[in-house]
């Protein structure tokens, strides 16, 4: 196994949004960022259930990277849903860490989270 290789691999499987090498790489360090911010947020106490899915959704990408690392580095769409998955979690994380949010502030997460659609 090749360490940086394959973390290389999951960080483009957890931002696997966007098709690429280095702007999924991008995307995944961002969300991990936010993860990480949630977890000093104290996520993990309030929304147990959600830690678990997160926790079962970046053991299932860190899998995936271990297994596929030796067939090169490539984004793959079919690992899409664990990033689609991912970035739904975090966002309604997010959404509850740092609630109570008006609508106009509302309206523009909703528009944010629309864009990254195809």
């Amino acid at each position: 196994i090749h360490p940086v290789a394959a973390a290389h691999l999951f960080l483009i499987v957890v931002g696997g949004l966007v098709p690429g090498n280095w702007a999924p790489t991008l995307l995944g360090a961002c969300i991990l960022g936010v993860l990480v911010w949630l977890t000093w947020k104290g996520l993990w106490r309030d929304h147990p259930a959600a830690v678990l899915w997160i926790a079962f959704v970046l053991a299932s990408a860190a899998a995936v990277a271990i297994g596929r690392v030796g067939f090169g580095i490539a984004y793959t769409s079919r690992y899409a849903i664990y990033s689609s998955s991912l970035a739904a979690i975090v966002f309604l994380c997010a959404c509850a860490a740092t609630r109570p949010w008006n609508r106009p502030a509302m309206a523009l997460a909703i528009a944010a989270v629309l864009s990254f659609m195809p």
